[in-house]
C-alpha cells in the first residue's frame, strides 16, 4: 500500500493525487482527528475504497452505508450548527449524541483488536439506537466487554455469531430486539 504525506492536508498535490488515482482506494489520516484522541484518526469523508463493497456481506454494506450516511449528512451538518448551544432542538441534540457514541466506539487503544463480527453487531446496535440513553464515555468499556465475552464465553460467541448472521440490517435489528437483554448484558459486564 503506497503511503504519502500531505503538506497542510493538501490532497490535490501532484504526487498524492496520482497515488489516489492509481490505487484501489486510500485511507486519509487526519491530524485534527488525531489531536482529538481518535485513533485510528481517519478522515472518513476523504477516504475511499473501490473494492470494499465487493468483498462485504449485504449486512456489512448496509451498516456501513447507514453509518457513513449518518456521519456525513446528519452529524457533520448538526455539528456545524452546534455552536448555538442551548438553542438546539431535541432532534439535533440526538444526532450529535449518536455521532459522539460512534466516535467513542471508534476511538480504540493502540493494541486493541476488535473482531469484524463484533464491530458489525455493535454498529448495528448503535445505528438502531440501542445505546441511545448511554454516555459516550461508556462505549469503550462496552466494546472491550463485548470483545472479551466474545473471545472467552461460548454463549456470547454463539449469540454474536447468530446476530451477525442476519442477512440484512432490518433482520439484525429484529434479532437484536429479540435478544436485547442478552446482548446488552454481554456489553455491560466484563465476564470471566
Amino acid at each position: 500500500m503506497p503511503v504519502a504525506q500531505t503538506k497542510d492536508d493538501n490532497v490535490t498535490d501532484y504526487i498524492v493525487s496520482n497515488l489516489i488515482g492509481i490505487t484501489d482506494g486510500h485511507l486519509l489520516f487526519d491530524e485534527v482527528e488525531f489531536s482529538k484522541g481518535r485513533t485510528p484518526a481517519l478522515n472518513f469523508q476523504l477516504s475511499v475504497t473501490r473494492v470494499g463493497r465487493q468483498v462485504q456481506t449485504r449486512l456489512a454494506q448496509e451498516i456501513a452505508r447507514k453509518t457513513l450516511s449518518f456521519m456525513t449528512s446528519k452529524y457533520l451538518s448538526s455539528l456545524s450548527i452546534s455552536h448555538f448551544g442551548s438553542e438546539l432542538n431535541e432532534d439535533i441534540l440526538e444526532v450529535l449524541h449518536k455521532g459522539d457514541l460512534i466516535f467513542a466506539f471508534l476511538t480504540q487503544e493502540e493494541i486493541e483488536e476488535v473482531p469484524e463480527i463484533c464491530q458489525r453487531v455493535f454498529f448495528g446496535a448503535l445505528m438502531a439506537d440501542f445505546f441511545k440513553l448511554e454516555s459516550p464515555i461508556k462505549m469503550p468499556f462496552y466494546r472491550k466487554n463485548l470483545v472479551n465475552n466474545f473471545n472467552n464465553n461460548k454463549k456470547a460467541t454463539e449469540l454474536v455469531n447468530s446476530l451477525a448472521g442476519a442477512p440484512t440490517f432490518n433482520d439484525l435489528v429484529k434479532k437484536l430486539d429479540l435478544y436485547k437483554a442478552e446482548f446488552l448484558s454481554i456489553c455491560k459486564s466484563f465476564g470471566k
